[in-house]
């Protein structure tokens, strides 16, 4: 997930640049690019925040394997999507992708609570500072990649689709190694309602009162 979301930063940039000649920024005005790097970079974020609450809930309800298979089919559908777009200069297919990969990125909640699930407890503290550590490394290796696979001068038919097929195919290796490898231990929750609107009731009480978790809540607000 981190990965993706940062390589695709820069490709996007690349793409929509003045004097690009990529499908998808045919026809635009510098304003337009402006918008549609925009409106695309801040959809996955916003996305995932809507997604988390809900599939942490309905990871209780259905396992954490499940959904975390879900998120990374997810992922793989949402980066051929956006090689569609680039390869068919589509805006909206654009949108759609950076939709679909934003809502099934929210699985790193879901990834640390599966942790947590399997390991010793003695343990937990060192398997969740690991899942960090692999997110933030995600967001260093994703832009130096996009460069890499999109460099001609390495090999003549990298171009700025390859780091997104390259996504893709992590993203289903990652399936069948969840699906082969992954053992839920979870005991599952009674089925219940599930609220789509748990985030906003979750970010309500972190700032109702004073205290740490408020200040640690306007650092995360802020990033």
């Amino acid at each position: 997930d981190a990965i993706g979301f940062a390589m695709l930063t820069p490709l996007l940039a690349s793409a929509l640049a003045d004097g690009s000649d990529a499908g998808i920024s045919k026809g635009l005005s510098a304003t337009q690019r402006h918008l549609v790097y925009g409106i695309a970079t801040g959809l996955y974020p916003i996305m995932t925040f809507f997604g988390a609450p809900v599939l942490g809930q309905l990871s209780d309800r259905l396992g954490r394997k499940t959904i975390l298979l879900v998120c990374a089919t997810g992922i793989a559908a949402s980066y051929v999507v956006i090689s569609a777009a680039f390869a068919w200069g589509s805006i909206a297919l654009l949108m759609a992708g950076r939709m679909i990969g934003g809502l099934t990125a929210a699985s790193q909640a879901v990834s640390l609570a599966a942790v947590v699930d399997v390991c010793r407890p003695e343990r937990k503290d060192f398997w969740l500072s690991m899942g960090l550590l692999c997110s933030s490394l995600g967001f260093v290796l994703g832009p130096a990649l996009s460069g890499v696979l999109s460099d001609t001068a390495i090999l003549p038919w990298f171009n700025l689709l390859t780091p997104l097929y390259a996504t893709a195919a992590v993203a289903a290796v990652n399936v069948v190694m969840l699906a082969l490898l992954f053992h839920d231990r979870r005991q599952l929750l009674a089925s219940s309602p599930v609220s789509l609107i748990s985030g906003f009731k979750s970010f309500g009480s972190a700032f109702a009162k004073p205290g740490p978790l408020r200040d640690v809540s306007w650092v995360f607000l802020l990033q």
